[in-house]
């Protein structure tokens, strides 16, 4: 038919979640200007439904007050958002691993997300309290906050012919994080972070090399990091999703001659994750199948005038990005690497020998191939992914770990 313009929006099923909470993510306005339309009708569906607090959210059109009028009811029915979940891995050399998140992504119903997080193993132990209030003073403007303690297990080669021919130490850290993100343009998004962290060598092998305790000897690092995040999210559901990209590019400038510290680096980020459904399986119509391809990649790169930084600290006497800060790859989610590569782990051995040291590049992809049996709780994977570590010609000079080099040259 013909135009019509939005007169009143209602909604309806809020008990605990504040009604200015499904509101303000609401695209369209209470406007005599304001024409009605359906694609931002189904993009506002999407976004209250993405953020987790709601089982079901249906949008209805209403006659107004005249035929060029119409009111809208947003009618939404709410589920439980606080949860305490509890997931473990296990490695055949890095042990049984448990993870346990305690927290509520809608706190006291206003939209805001508390939660702890802790994970416990043989290999890494984490704690991390965060807090994200999704808009600030009224603004879209969410700003997030949290503090995190961390001790976790590197391995090196040994001084010694040991056993295993290893030796190992521990890195404890511990620190803040704050910073704000905005979204704009329906799919856009943009955030900065300030990041300061301090970490110690504790409890080294008497078989580590001298490097390591050198290390121990420094004592108390800091790092400050500012990080700048670039996204675009255009998919349909954050959950389980079947359709849209996820863009991702950040960049991390740590140290420097201006905003200092112990480490030194500037580290970038991309990413992209692809969702489609090409087909439904029979006797299962309701749900379709969904693809997905995903690729990554972890860079270091020497900071900005380096030459002031290495007139002020040394890389050869204190290494400017430390044994937590390069790039370890293999494991599950949550396994302590930073590129996952499912199947592995970082110490396997058919893997180059490098990887367990940490090295300064990384890239990883794969594909997914889904069938939901029950899209909320259960579904069917088949998986594929791949990855590689290597490092380059400024930090080899600074990777002390001569089999690690020469591991890293190997194409695997």
């Amino acid at each position: 038919g013909g135009e019509a313009h939005i007169e009143k929006i209602f909604i309806r099923g809020c008990k605990k979640t504040k009604e200015y909470v499904v509101r303000r993510e609401v695209l369209m306005k209470e406007d005599v200007n304001e024409l009605f339309d359906s694609y931002k009708v189904q993009r506002t569906r999407e976004i209250i439904y993405n953020l987790g607090f709601f089982k079901e959210v249906n949008i209805e059109m209403r006659p107004g007050s005249s035929p060029d009028k119409v009111n809208i009811l947003i009618d939404v029915e709410e589920q439980s958002t606080g949860s305490i979940s509890l997931g473990g891995g296990y490695g055949t050399t890095s042990g049984f691993s448990i993870f346990a998140t305690l927290g509520d992504k809608n706190f006291l119903g206003r939209g805001e997300n508390a939660q702890i997080k802790v994970e416990y193993g043989p290999q890494k132990t984490n704690l991390t309290l965060s807090y994200t209030i999704p808009w600030l003073f009224g603004y879209p403007v969410s700003l997030e906050t949290a503090v995190y303690y961390s001790l976790t297990k590197y391995s090196t080669t040994s001084l010694f012919e040991s056993d295993d021919g290893y030796a190992y130490y521990k890195m404890q850290t511990f620190g803040y994080y704050v910073g704000p993100s905005y979204q704009f343009w329906y799919y856009y998004g943009v955030s900065l972070l300030w990041d300061q962290s301090w970490s110690s060598i504790v409890n080294p092998d008497g078989s580590c090399k001298d490097e390591i305790f050198k290390q121990q000897k420094l004592g108390l690092q800091e790092e400050r990091k500012i990080r700048a995040r670039f996204s675009r999210n255009t998919i349909d559901n954050a959950f389980y999703p079947t359709r849209g990209t996820n863009s991702v590019f950040s960049i991390a400038f740590v140290g420097g001659p201006i905003i200092g510290g112990n480490s030194h680096f500037v580290k970038y980020e991309p990413g992209v994750d692809l969702y489609y459904t090409p087909f439904h399986l029979p006797f299962l119509d309701k749900y379709p199948c969904v693809i997905e391809l995903r690729g990554s990649g972890e860079f270091i790169t020497p900071p900005f005038n380096r030459g002031a930084v290495q007139r002020k600290q040394d890389r050869f006497y204190n290494d400017w990005v430390k044994s937590g800060d390069r790039v370890y790859i293999g494991g599950p989610p949550g396994m302590g690497t930073n590129a996952v590569l499912r199947g592995w782990d970082s110490t396997s051995d058919p893997l180059p020998e490098s990887w367990q040291y940490g090295l300064y590049h990384c890239v990883t992809y794969g594909a997914e191939f889904r069938v939901p049996l029950q899209p909320q709780y259960v579904w069917f994977v088949l998986f594929f992914d791949a990855g590689a570590a290597f490092t380059d010609r400024f930090w080899s000079q600074t990777l002390s770990e001569s089999d690690a080099l020469t591991a890293s040259r190997d194409k695997k």
